[in-house]
Order: C-alpha cells, then sequence, then structure tokens
C-alpha cells in the first residue's frame, strides 16, 4: 500500500511538496503516474526538484511513469485511511 501514502509523508524540500500540492498529486500513487516530463511542465519545477523526488522514489523502488492498472481506486481516501501510519 505505498501508492496510498500520501506525498506530504515523504522526505522533501518545502519547494517540492508545495509543488506538488499545486499540481493537486496527493498519493505517492498519483505521483508515479506522472512521467518525468510532466513533472518538469509543472510551474516552479524544476531538475533540482525532479532529482530530489526520484532519489526518494527510488528507496521504495518506485519511478515517474509507472503504468497502474485501476489507479486511483475509486474508495482511495478509505483505503488511504486503512494503511495510514497510526503515529
Amino acid at each position: 500500500p505505498i501508492l496510498l501514502k500520501k506525498v506530504d509523508e515523504l522526505e522533501l524540500s518545502v519547494r517540492s511538496r508545495n509543488c506538488l500540492q499545486n499540481d493537486n498529486i496527493v498519493y505517492i500513487g498519483d505521483l508515479v503516474n506522472k512521467t518525468e516530463a510532466e513533472m518538469l511542465r509543472t510551474q516552479n519545477f524544476g531538475r533540482k526538484s525532479l532529482n530530489e523526488i526520484k532519489d526518494v522514489l527510488s528507496k521504495f523502488n518506485l519511478k515517474f511513469g509507472m503504468e497502474i492498472t485501476g489507479w486511483p481506486p475509486e474508495n482511495i481516501e478509505d483505503l488511504a485511511k486503512k494503511y495510514e501510519d497510526p503515529y
């Protein structure tokens, strides 16, 4: 359920986090569905932010441009709550 984790739980710079919020990217599943080219078209999002996020995703064996069948699930908020870190 790593794809259901919210991107604001990732260790990212304020700039990268703000760019993701401005692009309405909430979950890691949303993020990995994007390509690098799509991300670079995001306002205020450059190579440095791209590389930062690529490094973080690689720790989870994830990358940009992944095709995830059935993403996003219809009941994504309920599923996300089920797998939320209780701490």
